[in-house]
């Protein structure tokens, strides 16, 4: 049976390594919430859409739904967040706060409350809108 499809646009916030060619994939969106995806064959050499998936990035993803398990189908970084020109001490921020972000929605919380993290950044209220967009919608 071939489930549903859908596109969005999702926060990456872990990645989880699975065989020598599949990755589990944890996702933000604005309208599915918090969304686990099998990432089959992503780590091959032929696979053009590994270098997608980075934390941090924000993506246009592509997913099908069969059996209760959502697969990546297509995904392309809108915003990459590595080829952002950062110091090391914000690198760190950003994954610490993704940690956070995705042990409090793990753990049945409906949204965060963010403060110095993004205010510091060089377009806050840019982050603000997309971490509001991805949690509270």
């Amino acid at each position: 049976m071939i489930g549903q499809s859908f596109s969005t646009e999702a926060i990456v916030v872990n990645l989880q390594n699975r065989g020598e060619k599949d990755i589990l994939v944890t996702f933000l969106t604005p309208n599915h919430g918090k969304i686990i995806v099998k990432a089959a064959g992503v780590k091959s050499i032929k696979s053009s859409r590994g270098a997608n998936l980075q934390l941090g990035n924000i993506t246009n993803i592509s997913l099908r739904q069969n059996n209760g398990i959502y697969w990546l189908s297509e995904c392309l970084a809108t915003n990459s967040f590595m080829f952002e020109q950062k110091k090391l001490i914000q690198l760190n921020l950003l994954f610490y706060f993704l940690e956070i972000v995705k042990n409090v929605m793990a753990a049945g919380a409906i949204g965060v409350a963010v403060g110095r993290n993004a205010w510091q950044n060089p377009v806050p209220l840019a982050l603000a809108e997309k971490i509001k967009e991805i949690i509270f919608k």
